[in-house]
């Protein structure tokens, strides 16, 4: 049984974090730094790590942070048949599991020098799985893993 009550707290701090970013006040290294420290960070009470990205996962990239357009592709490199997923989000600092077009291409094949790989893993992951798993949201989670958010951060969805 995993702790979601942890999930949602660096789902919090996630929020937050994407906030500074987009304001200038942080830069995009130090973003994706402190976001993957986030998704590390769960482990420490048995949490999900995609918990702790809950709140931008489905609607930017794991690695450039850009906001993808609703219906534009965004996979998970969890969906691969890869096996140095953990290796992967730890070499490149990415905030999420979630890489755009662009993204994904550039860390696949740059990790595995191998560029046909990656036209390989999008169409397995299209046969695999359904839209909703490797296509952008376009907007931010509405709710913190299901829950709502507190009262003081409904203003700001």
């Amino acid at each position: 049984m995993s702790c979601h009550d942890v999930g949602r707290a660096i789902n919090s701090v996630g929020r937050v974090v994407i906030e500074e970013y987009d304001k200038g006040a942080i830069n995009l290294d130090a973003a994706k730094r402190i976001l993957n420290e986030c998704c590390n960070a769960v482990n420490w009470c048995d949490g999900n790590s995609d918990e702790a990205s809950d709140y931008f996962r489905r609607c930017r990239c794991g690695n450039c942070l850009k906001m993808i357009k609703q219906g534009e592709n965004l996979y998970s490199i969890w969906h691969t048949s890869i096996n140095s997923t953990y290796e992967i989000e730890e070499k490149y600092d990415l905030a999420s599991d979630s890489l755009c077009d662009n993204c994904f291409d550039t860390i696949i094949s740059e990790y595995y020098n191998d560029k046909s790989l990656c036209k390989e893993e999008k169409s397995r992951i299209k046969e695999r799985y359904e839209e909703k798993y490797y296509i952008s949201e376009g907007k931010y989670s509405e709710t913190n893993n299901g829950c709502r958010w507190p009262q003081r951060f409904s203003s700001n969805i």
